[in-house]
Formats: C-alpha cells, structure tokens, sequence
C-alpha cells in the first residue's frame, strides 16, 4: 500500500476513481463537464503576466529633442559649437537625457561655458570623453550656470559627485584618477537619487571616437 503524502499539492493532485459498477448519473456528468470548461477557460484568461521590457536607448525618443544652444557672437572662440558636437541618449535613473560628447581638446576645454541658463533643459548635458585615465580637474571660467559634475570610472561606476557654481576658478576633481566625467545641471543627481557606487551605463556608440583626446 502506497502512502500518500500529507502535502496540499498531493491532496488537489489525487485522482478518484469510482468503485468498479458504480456510475455518474446525467446530471452529475453535466456538471463535471461545466466545471472542468470553466476551469480551462479561467486558466487560459490569467494566463503569464506580460513582462515590460527594459527602456531600449536605441529607439527614438517620445518628444523631440531639445534645440542647441546658439553661438554667441561676443563669445566666438570661447565657446563649443553645439551643432558639430555627437549627441548621445543617456538613461540617469528614472529619466532619459540628451547629452552632448565633448571629445577633441577644444571641445573639452570649451564645455558648457558660455551657454545660458535658460538654454539648458532639466534632460540635458555634457560628457566628457577621455582615451585614458585623468588626474586634471573642471573649473567654472565662463560658465554662467550651477552644475553637477559626476566623475566615472571606465566601467561606469561613479567615483564621485561635486556641486560646481557660476564663474568660479575653485578645481574640481575625485580623488582617484578617473576616465569620463557628465556635467548636468545642479541638483539633477540629487532628484533622481543617485550616488556614488552607482553604475551609470553608457552607450558604448558615445565612447567610440577616434578623436577622443588623451
């Protein structure tokens, strides 16, 4: 005699097999076929619950993205042509961004200076882009509006985060060497939580470039 497991899976699972002679009258066929229909039914409506994919970066955005800033004549030569610069999308958090590359050496040494505030959207930013580990820090000569600077490892992983304010000389850097660095508007890593350890995953499109200066 086999023993039965005393396990609420085994107890639904046991099959009753009527006594040899013994027969379901009409009325007890009809309502085993109901209830097992209905059972089939209920389980084909549940069915698995659909799964939201990841946010894929390479699908265009839902809005237009936001227009470059204009050169400013009285700043020529002082100040990054936004139209010439690789634009990359950039997921922070919760929130997508439309963020600049600043590559070659003029592009660097330029960054957001010059560029009004009101020029600058809460999505939008710049990424510094380095071939090799820096020790050199950021400072605010011409940039007229407070940022927030994040400063990366080459996997992605944030080194640090600093507050910069308006048209100061004070440097800004991490305290290890670091490979890129993203400068958005202040306050931006605060709202969305984040915070050194954090991996921010970059495009590997946005690091590519041969022009990418030392």
């Amino acid at each position: 005699m086999h023993r039965q497991e005393n396990h609420p899976m085994a107890r639904t699972q046991t099959i009753h097999i009527l006594p040899h002679g013994m027969h379901l009258n009409p009325l007890g066929t009809i309502s085993l076929l109901l209830l097992l229909t209905g059972s089939l039914a209920l389980y084909q409506c549940a069915g698995p619950a659909p799964v939201t994919p990841p946010p894929d970066l390479k699908q265009p955005p839902t809005s237009p993205l936001p227009s470059n800033p204009p050169l400013d004549p009285a700043h020529l030569g002082e100040m990054n042509d936004f139209s010439t610069l690789r634009r990359t999308p950039l997921q922070i958090g919760s929130q997508r961004f439309d963020i600049w590359i600043a590559e070659t050496s003029e592009q660097l040494a330029f960054g957001l200076a010059w560029v009004q505030p009101s020029q600058l959207t809460d999505t939008q930013g710049m990424l510094f882009v380095y071939a090799k580990d820096q020790t050199s820090g950021f400072w605010m000569k011409g940039t007229l509006l407070p940022l927030d600077i994040a400063f990366f490892q080459p996997d992605g992983t944030i080194l640090d985060i600093q507050q910069m304010q308006p048209l100061t000389l004070q440097e800004h850097k991490p305290p290890t060497p670091y490979r890129y660095a993203l400068e958005v508007k202040a306050g931006t890593f605060d709202r969305l939580n984040v915070h050194p350890g954090q991996i921010i995953h970059i495009p590997a499109e946005a690091l590519a470039s041969p022009t990418s200066a030392d």
